[in-house]
């Protein structure tokens, strides 16, 4: 996950993401879970987004396991935790929160592909992250829509290795066992430059 997370830090932004390495991180676990039946919530909860580590009074971004809605349905889900005005107007992202579906058959592996019935645990979390930057639609959701494999041909997304303007990051969705991307390609990363120039 942490490697994943690391894919946007070297997409030109200025923003970051950091592995918090404490020996004091299993304080989270005591925090009292805001989501107790541990399934998909639909925006962070209050307490996620103000979970801290040790003595750093710094918020921290929470990634955890939850029973979601079973095999073959939402794999994931992340939203950023926004620090407001007076007016009541975004200014910050504080954190996020980001919740995995443990009961999804994932595919773990650095190289390779997954079988037909698996998706891509990397490609998946690196997605999630792109979400924790405050990243809403999906580059699917608006027009034109021609970022994303929704019309290519199978022939185009099984070849992992595709490199091109259909197959971006923060696409809605990829075909199980097919096609995946593990990192921002360049549509992904100009439109975070824009959110977050240096």
């Amino acid at each position: 996950m942490i490697s994943s997370g690391r894919t946007w830090n070297d997409a030109g932004g200025s923003l970051f993401f950091r592995a918090h390495r404490s020996p004091s991180l299993p304080t989270i676990a005591r925090v009292p879970d805001s989501n107790p039946d541990n399934t998909f919530g639909s925006k962070p909860a209050p307490g996620d987004c103000k979970r801290t580590v040790g003595t750093d009074p710094e918020p921290v971004g929470i990634v955890k396991w939850v029973k979601g809605d079973g095999r073959g349905g939402t794999l994931a889900r992340a939203g950023a935790c926004e620090g407001t005005n007076a007016e009541g107007k975004v200014y910050t992202l504080t954190s996020f929160t980001m919740e995995v579906d443990r009961d999804e058959n994932w595919f773990y592996r650095k190289r390779g592909k997954p079988k037909s019935t698996q998706v891509d645990m990397r490609s998946v979390v690196a997605h999630e992250f792109g979400h924790a930057t405050g990243w809403g639609p999906h580059l699917d959701d608006a027009k034109p829509k021609s970022y994303c494999p929704t019309n290519l041909p199978n022939s185009k997304l099984l070849d992992p290795g595709t490199v091109g303007r259909f197959n971006q990051l923060m696409c809605k969705t990829y075909p199980r066992g097919t096609a995946f991307v593990r990192a921002p390609r360049t549509r992904d990363k100009r439109v975070f430059r824009s959110a977050y120039p240096r």
